[in-house]
């Protein structure tokens, strides 16, 4: 699960899909001073949440750039806890998914299920 500045940050990362630096994130999150960004971006990267784009020189200075390497979709999925996530699957399914949808869920259940060996 991330933390509250965490999703702040990674709400960035995904509204701007080119890679950041901390210079562009820092006009970004200007409430974020440069120990807590270095610090959050460093979670992030252990987290495989973020990881290094690359590299930029500005003014003879290397930066490192960053780019998330997942969507917010899958923030969503890590913030449900364990217990819950069939009932979450259940209130979804009732509150009235289309066919096609029905459709890519039962394809990912027999595909896991698959995957744990059991018969579909």
């Amino acid at each position: 699960m991330l933390t509250k500045k965490e999703k702040e940050m990674m709400k960035v990362f995904w509204a701007h899909k080119e890679p950041l630096n901390k210079d562009r994130l820092a006009a970004l999150l200007p409430g974020y001073n440069r120990n807590t960004m270095q610090s959050v971006i460093r979670r992030l990267c252990d987290k495989k949440y973020l990881e290094v784009a690359g590299f930029e020189i500005n003014d003879n200075l290397i930066s490192r750039t960053f780019i998330a390497c997942q969507d917010e979709s899958d923030c969503l999925a890590d913030s449900v806890p364990e217990n819950k996530r069939v009932s979450l699957v259940k209130k979804l399914i009732d509150t009235g998914l289309s066919k096609e949808e029905l459709n890519v869920l039962k394809e990912a259940i027999e595909k896991a299920k698959a995957a744990l060996g059991e018969n579909v």
